[in-house]
């Protein structure tokens, strides 16, 4: 199902609150249940430990809508298990924003109008920080992402890293700050056991149709044993 046609299921009307607890659930109780609901997080202060670890890639950051470099003071700093930002604790309330960057496309995929009004909202209820996607890879999964970042290795669709972009800038311009997540272990962005197809580590298959859950995850394990799959992601980055 592309993008496009999740848009129409899920008319703006029709859209109510999901309410969450925690810094970071399964990407499937918001992107899935209704992909484009706007989540309202009932998140206390974060611990910086759990934190850490929902945003295993990249820490917290805040890009100038004003400046293409950023000060370093204004990103998420971390001395020991204190989450600081520019010098002072930095507690926060968030959610999970998935697919900003696909409302930020110029593609047919994109709403700017949309992405700006959800944001707002979530501003306006006091949620400063957004998990937010910044890599998917083409996969014939029933619930894959359609379009996705890489269509393979080295080929990537630049109307989503432009939306990435436009996402950021918004997000400047209301002083909210990011966790971009660049890889995980789920079938719907296609993730590490495309990689690990794409570097001969096995194939991958769609467990939402056999059921084989453990051996999904066992597959997308083996992007760890792959020196090919990691620098192919780091490139990407």
């Amino acid at each position: 199902m592309r993008f496009q046609n999740l848009i129409k299921k899920y008319p703006r009307a029709a859209r109510r609150p999901v309410t969450i607890s925690g810094a970071h659930s399964n990407p499937h109780s918001v992107a899935h249940s209704n992909p484009h609901s706007v989540v309202h997080s009932t998140v206390r202060s974060i611990s910086p430990i759990l934190s850490l670890m929902i945003s295993v890639i990249i820490g917290s950051m805040l890009f100038s809508a004003c400046s293409s470099t950023p000060s370093p003071d204004n990103f998420v700093q971390v001395d020991g298990t204190q989450f600081l930002l520019k010098g002072e604790p930095y507690r926060f309330t968030g959610t999970n924003f998935w697919y900003g960057a696909y409302l930020g496309s110029p593609g047919p995929e994109g709403d700017l109008d949309r992405l700006r009004e959800e944001l707002d909202l979530l501003k306006s209820i006091g949620i400063t920080n957004l998990r937010v996607l910044a890599a998917s890879e083409k996969a014939s999964h029933s619930r894959a992402l359609q379009p996705s970042f890489q269509e393979a290795p080295g080929v990537v669709h630049e109307d989503l890293l432009q939306g990435l972009d436009v996402l950021i800038a918004e997000m400047g311009k209301r002083d909210m700050k990011a966790v971009v997540f660049l890889n995980n272990m789920w079938e719907w962005s296609g993730g590490m056991s495309v990689y690990a197809e794409w570097f001969g580590e096995g194939k991958t298959f769609d467990p939402n149709e056999n059921g084989d859950w453990h051996g999904f995850q066992n597959l997308s394990a083996r992007f760890y044993y792959s020196q090919e799959a990691q620098d192919a992601w780091r490139d990407y980055i």
